[in-house]
């Protein structure tokens, strides 16, 4: 499968990472080898050849875990938005013209100046945890953003954010595309009042069930 312009992006910052590891000790090989040079041609040239080979060693031995650590977590990255996507499939029973749908719109979500603290894993995560509240492929792409606004303005993570999302659209009844207003009524009961995001999901659950109450006595 051909990688996206993200993936690929993710990729060539890994590298640029490692090069910028890899220059950052060039100026110590340079002094090593300078200093080998200088010891002239007494026996202390080759105990300094020999501590020059052997910090050199050390030196190439750090670069090399730190470009398997930066590219590692590149793969990492990828793996878990795959992991969370292929979940979301079996969770929804998705068709793969509307997998295709929901994984551009996170990898869209993941890269929206909007929600710079959000991933295209964690927009993975958020729509996972909508379709696990009941809510069909269709009302979890509308709902999506909203939910990951919520995340933001609240300071909490995808998935609790999708959570309290998806709980207060079932309890009152909501369609998908009402997410956006949704997340901002329940950041902003969130950020004035001292309820915790459990707190809120409870509160938003006693009052759906009072609306649902009155209306059917309506």
């Amino acid at each position: 499968m051909a990688l996206s312009s993200q993936e690929v992006a993710i990729i060539l910052k890994a590298q640029d990472q490692a090069s910028a590891i890899i220059k950052s000790v060039s100026g110590d090989l340079t002094k090593l080898g300078n200093s080998a040079k200088q010891a002239g041609p007494s026996w202390l040239s080759m105990s300094s050849a020999v501590a020059a080979g052997t910090t050199a060693v050390r030196v190439f031995e750090g670069v090399a875990k730190g470009t398997i650590s930066i590219l590692g977590g590149a793969l990492k990255t990828f793996g878990d938005f795959e992991s969370q996507m292929n979940i979301l499939k079996v969770t929804t029973g998705a068709t793969d013209a509307q997998m295709a749908s929901m994984s551009a719109q996170a990898r869209a979500l993941g890269a929206d100046l909007d929600l710079p603290a959000t991933s295209s894993t964690g927009a993975a995560i958020a729509m996972l945890e909508l379709a696990k509240a009941g809510l069909s492929v269709d009302q979890t792409q509308q709902a999506a953003k909203g939910a990951l606004q919520l995340a933001a303005a609240a300071s909490i993570d995808e998935a609790k954010a999708a959570q309290l999302t998806a709980g207060a659209l079932n309890a009152f009844g909501l369609e998908g595309s009402r997410a956006t207003d949704i997340a901002n009524q329940l950041a902003y009961a969130a950020n004035a009042s001292s309820l915790d995001a459990t707190d809120l999901g409870q509160a938003v659950a006693q009052a759906g069930g009072i609306f649902k109450a009155a209306r059917n006595t309506a």
